[in-house]
């Protein structure tokens, strides 16, 4: 992986840029209570005109505190990846500071770490107190998504839990036409973890008629505001870019396909994987995944799995479908890696026949001669 990587970290919010060969910031956790879980996250982007593979790893005296959902990422030209972290600190952590490091290294196509290839090496330090701290939350963006007269509008918004402990969000959302008439109130309750970040994307409850309109989100004391509007059907501009396809066959014969799509129209878009799996153009698997909703300026993975005994050359068409409407579609080759090693075993297996009768007839010369 080659370029430069900005890596940013809630809570504090450390932003930083790294290029190989230089020190990473530390990050520092305050006030963290034994017995609770964190939630946090690493914002990572690297420049890089291919896709590229990592793995991300954590030494140090509490490593074993600290997981992500997985190990493995795949980074693509260009574009933001978040990493959730969870730190969980066991009940009978004592006081004090603890400290560990995360790395990030950079994997090959068969999953092989490169050498000298440490994209980000990061101290990580948590002190650990008794004392309980409710500090609230904080509103960090709030977006809502123009939409047309028969859909339904969506909003996204980044909430932080400020303080050390679990946390109950009651929200408060209030929509206003343009004459400042309250249209819709709508609660919402998620919960938090202590110094937790969450994303939130939801649809307002009600859909309106066209025409302009201003919302305000409130969370206790926190409170931010944002416009919408609602437009004739068929009036949104609907575009997606397939960024990249990739297969993968693992063990235990398991096929996994994940597909990038970059939702680059207008309008908040619920999508679907559909796709066929051939072999000698005879369709050999067909799947449809389940809906995910992707915003504006956003990109997904759909992925799909499953096992079966492979052999041979196969190719992949897939289509990324919202309302019977194709955004992107794409296809690509892949192989077995059995059928590989048992073209091999073949080859390896007429070598040693043929060298075997070429030894035989050498010998059966010299005893006629």
């Amino acid at each position: 992986v080659a370029g430069v990587l900005i890596v940013s970290f809630s809570p504090g919010f450390t932003g930083y840029s790294i290029s190989e060969g230089k020190n990473s910031p530390s990050i520092s956790i305050t006030d963290a209570i034994a017995g609770t879980t964190l939630r946090s996250e690493l914002a990572l982007e690297v420049e890089t005109d291919e896709v590229s593979y990592a793995k991300i790893m954590v030494t140090g005296e509490f490593a074993d505190w600290i997981h992500f959902i997985s190990e493995d990422y795949v980074f693509l030209p260009n574009q933001k990846s978040t990493i959730p972290i969870y730190i969980t600190i066991p009940e009978e952590t004592k006081e004090g500071e603890y400290k560990a490091k995360i790395a990030l290294l950079s994997i090959g196509d068969d999953g092989a770490l490169l050498e000298d290839k440490i994209i980000s090496y990061i101290p990580l330090s948590i002190t650990i107190t008794s004392e309980e701290k409710v500090n609230g939350f904080t509103i960090n963006s709030f977006t809502l998504y123009d939409a047309e007269s028969t859909d339904s509008v969506y909003f996204q918004t980044t909430v932080e839990n400020l303080g050390n402990t679990n946390q109950k969000g009651d929200m408060k959302l209030y929509v206003y036409n343009d004459k400042g008439v309250l249209v819709l109130e709508q609660s919402l309750s998620p919960s938090f973890l202590a110094f937790e970040k969450k994303n939130i994307v939801s649809s307002l409850s009600e859909k309106f008629p066209e025409g302009k309109y201003y919302a305000k989100l409130k969370i206790r004391e926190e409170s931010k505001s944002a416009s919408f509007s609602v437009v004739e059907k068929e009036s949104l501009k609907r575009k997606g870019e397939l960024l990249y396809l990739e297969t993968r066959i693992e063990e235990d014969n398991l096929l996994t396909i994940d597909a990038y799509f970059l939702n680059s129209g207008e309008s908040v878009e619920s999508l679907i994987l559909k796709g066929v799996v051939s072999q000698n153009e005879e369709k050999e698997e067909s799947f449809i995944t389940e809906k995910q909703i992707v915003l504006p300026g956003e990109y997904k993975v759909f992925s799909y799995s499953y096992s079966k005994p492979f052999n041979g050359a196969y190719k992949l068409n897939i289509e990324i479908i919202s309302d019977n409407v194709v955004l992107a579609e794409g296809s690509t080759d892949f192989y077995s890696s059995e059928a590989i090693s048992l073209e091999s075993n073949v080859i390896v297996i007429i070598s040693l026949v043929m060298l075997l009768l070429i030894v035989t007839h050498f010998m059966l010369s010299r005893r006629k001669e």
